[in-house]
């Protein structure tokens, strides 16, 4: 995020969806816009960032739910992700495999 955008954020905003899946890319503007906010007399913990995570496969290549949130998580909550957010249909073959899925990532804490 540019400056000016950070600015405006800060002034109107209440969160942020980053483009990018990288936790890298993420944390870098949380910072940025956390001192934003700071800067706009606004409480840098009130931003909220929802973060996509990476889709992961198996050896079969075949999407894989519990790797995709073993390995994308914990660096997107460590990068200052409040929101998790995930295509869960990658990971179902069939219907009835959304339940499962659903149950799961309604089992993410972070």
């Amino acid at each position: 995020p540019t400056d000016a955008n950070c600015a405006l954020m800060a002034e109107l905003g209440a969160g942020w969806i980053p483009i990018s899946q990288d936790a890298r890319v993420i944390g870098d503007g949380v910072a940025k816009f956390r001192a934003a906010f700071q800067r706009a007399g606004r409480d840098p913990k009130e931003l909220q960032v929802r973060a996509h995570l990476p889709p992961r496969t198996s050896s079969s290549g075949a999407f894989d739910l519990e790797e995709t949130l073993a390995a994308g998580v914990g660096p997107a909550a460590l990068a200052g992700a409040t929101c998790i957010d995930l295509v869960a249909v990658l990971y179902c073959r069939e219907p009835r495999d959304l339940d499962r899925a659903l149950e799961r990532i309604a089992r993410i804490q972070f």
